[in-house]
């Protein structure tokens, strides 16, 4: 499981499978297009790589914020891409069920869209809302 900022997802994989440290690895990244297309500069083996997105979250982050519920009934997008090995899906779907999520199984492009556009676009609104009212009650 590799658990990185999107940034360091693809050198962490080469690495672990340089190291062949597991028989097949999947991520938490919030992006999937960009990281098969990098994976596959980059010379991994993509038939053992299922990315993965687990659609839960919480606003505080750190061990003090885990709980043991977090994926119970969530949606995780398993992303397939032409070279992924079946056993390997098999494999990262019993894991994603273990933790009580649901398996939405997807392509990278269709997940990125979809992710943009309930999780980062929310952020980007958000954002710009409290950009444009900052120091609003402010008296002159």
């Amino acid at each position: 499981m590799i658990a990185t900022p999107p940034s360091t997802v693809v050198p962490v994989l080469r690495w672990a499978q340089e190291r062949a440290l597991g028989v097949l690895y999947t991520d938490v990244a919030s992006v999937k297009a960009r990281l098969l297309a990098g994976a596959g500069a980059a010379g991994c083996d993509l038939t053992s790589f299922v990315p993965g997105h687990p659609m839960a979250g919480r606003e505080s982050s750190g061990p003090g914020a885990a709980s043991a519920d977090l994926f119970e009934g969530r949606a995780w997008a398993v992303c397939h891409h032409p070279a992924l090995s079946p056993q390997a899906v098999r494999a990262v779907t019993t894991l994603v069920t273990t933790c009580g999520a649901r398996v939405v199984p997807m392509e990278a492009e269709a997940h990125d869209r979809a992710a943009a556009a309930v999780s980062h676009a929310p952020h980007v609104v958000s954002s710009s809302l409290a950009a444009r009212f900052a120091g609003s009650g402010k008296r002159r």
